[in-house]
């Protein structure tokens, strides 16, 4: 899901949310209106037409995916409410009058930027005209409800307050974490592919050196590199091009999950995978399994011709209590790609390294080849 369906998605459980408490609020008002005393002819209706409509609001939203009208519905019927009942309740000393601020910043946040500045506008203007009328001298009426209902009045503003500002905090609490969230992927991962970009995996390879350095565990690297892809690329088009590293990138992540495996792009069609706890073998062994099936997949179907892609993947592993340096490491998995590279591609070659002054082994496990070198680090 993308960070405007996430938007859209957070939006949704806000109006859900907020038709629900403001059905719960009225029908609570008016319970407790009847059991404290006797209801006004004109309380029953009101209560029912703000149900339905705050039932259709949350109706529209839940079952039919739409926020534009419901939200409408919400920020004009409240503002409406408010102002209604404080012009014939004692005007600016209404208690619902604090809540006139309200309706703008509702409408923003359910509705977006452009509705908020609409409804302060009109909400500017009405609060004006009262201002304007009661310098002329004109009294606003304080009604019998008001008057015989002040407690209950200031319990279900305080509740109203509650329920609005927590719709105002929560809204922009998820929203900040969803821009935190999506700034985070964009600056650490592949657009194309959705793995690991270059920058996140090479944090992320110093950080797993250092602690293999501590702990003295084995630490594998492997560098893998699509055959011949400025060819498919040249043949097929960029669009079979992407698909195929997608496949790559697919294939790589599904193989690779353990929460300590790291899968990342490392430019053009080159890929890195970092394994802690696992030495050459099992790195082959893994390796050599996603390689087999990349390989077996069709990428390119025109329905007169098909293509598949294949990869080359050099392993480097390396043990030791000392301070590792990330180049020994990047030296050993390139040098094992090269050989792959050189004896005929779609293959897994390793090299491993071990102990202060290592023996350089490097293997081709794919050839069942294994070639000792010494020499120092």
């Amino acid at each position: 899901m993308d960070f405007r369906a996430q938007i859209e998605q957070r939006k949704s459980y806000l109006i859900q949310g907020f038709s629900l408490a403001m059905i719960a609020l009225v029908l609570m008002f008016a319970a407790i209106r009847l059991l404290t005393q006797t209801p006004r002819p004109i309380m029953l209706p009101l209560v029912t037409l703000s149900v339905l409509i705050y039932s259709w609001c949350f109706y529209r939203t839940r079952y039919r995916n739409s926020t534009l009208a419901p939200a409408s519905a919400l920020v004009g019927s409240l503002t409406i409410s408010i102002l209604g009942v404080s012009a014939i309740n004692g005007g600016f000393t209404a208690p619902m009058f604090v809540f006139i601020p309200m309706g703008p910043l509702l409408a923003t946040l359910m509705i977006g930027p452009r509705a908020g500045l609409v409804t302060m506008a009109g909400v500017a203007l009405v609060v004006t005209g009262m201002m304007v009328l009661q310098g002329m001298g004109f009294q606003y009426p304080i009604g019998p409800l008001l008057s015989a209902d002040r407690d209950i009045l200031r319990g279900f503003t305080m509740l109203l307050t509650v329920v609005l500002v927590g719709a105002c905090v929560w809204h922009y609490a998820t929203q900040t974490e969803l821009m935190a969230e999506a700034i985070y992927k964009q600056a650490t991962h592949d657009y194309l592919t959705g793995l690991l970009n270059r920058r996140a995996i090479d944090a992320r390879l110093e950080e797993e050196i250092d602690r293999a350095g501590r702990s003295g565990t084995w630490l594998s690297l492997i560098i893998a590199d699509v055959d011949h892809f400025k060819h498919f690329n040249d043949n097929h088009g960029h669009i079979a091009g992407d698909q195929a590293l997608k496949v790559v990138a697919d294939q790589l992540q599904s193989r690779f999950r353990r929460s300590s495996d790291s899968v990342g792009r490392w430019g053009g069609e080159e890929f890195a995978v970092i394994l802690p706890f696992t030495d050459p073998e099992q790195a082959e062994r893994l390796a050599n399994e996603v390689r087999e099936e990349i390989a077996s997949q069709v990428i390119f179907d025109s329905g007169r011709e098909r293509d598949r892609v294949t990869i080359t993947m050099g392993v480097g592993s390396i043990k030791d209590r000392r301070r590792i340096d990330v180049r020994e490491l990047l030296e050993l998995a390139d040098n094992a790609l090269y050989t792959g590279k050189e004896q005929g591609r779609n293959q897994v070659s390793v090299a491993a390294m071990r102990g202060l002054k290592p023996k350089l082994v490097a293997v081709d496990f794919s050839n069942g080849k294994k070639n000792d070198n010494a020499g120092g680090a």
